[in-house]
């Protein structure tokens, strides 16, 4: 499990360079996380616009057939598109990741940054799941926290509980906007 915050790009304080290496070094990250364990997420700030954007490649051919939903476009309010959404686009292809935003139950894209006074709306907050999580998404909610600019993510999958009890056990994931902190618990068995 990671998260991550990305500095927004722009002409005078963080150039287009610094956010490539940003995007390198996570994907370095992403590569050693999967040597041990086939179960990741990636989720935070990326300060990155997807659109409709599509991270479905070859490297998908597994998760496509598991999750043959992944092929459909992308739900999106928030349409636009800037290159660090491409960069992280093109991580999820490299890495066979899904982007959920817009793919899972519960989220369509909506906006996650409000910015102070309400009077903006973006999704610069992002989760990136691995096959074998993404198949486990029950549900995601976003929170507007009122305390933040940006909403709380919350993802909810399905797991088996130790000993083999009820597969019908939810874990839920949240993440807080720019609060590089998570906060994931046990929810109980779903009645």
């Amino acid at each position: 499990m990671g998260a991550a915050y990305i500095n927004p790009q722009s002409s005078y304080l963080i150039p287009v360079r610094a956010v490539q290496t940003h995007f390198t070094d996570l994907f370095e990250d992403t590569l050693g996380a999967f040597q041990v364990s086939p179960k990741v997420v990636l989720c935070g700030d990326f300060n990155t616009h997807v659109g409709k954007l599509s991270e479905v490649s070859d490297t998908h051919t597994g998760f496509v057939l598991d999750c043959p939903e992944v092929l459909e476009t992308r739900r999106y309010v928030c349409n636009s598109v800037n290159n660090a959404g491409q960069l992280l686009v093109d991580l999820a292809a490299a890495t066979s990741m899904a982007i959920a935003t817009g793919r899972v139950v519960g989220d369509d894209g909506q906006p996650s940054f409000t910015g102070n006074y309400g009077d903006k709306k973006s999704r610069p907050d992002h989760m990136l799941l691995s096959p074998a999580l993404y198949k486990l998404v029950c549900s995601f909610k976003m929170w507007d926290t009122c305390a933040s600019d940006h909403a709380t993510l919350s993802t909810e999958f399905r797991v088996n509980a130790v000993g083999g009890e009820s597969a019908n056990t939810k874990f839920s994931l949240d993440y807080k906007g720019l609060q590089p902190g998570m906060a994931a618990q046990p929810i109980g068995p779903n009645k």
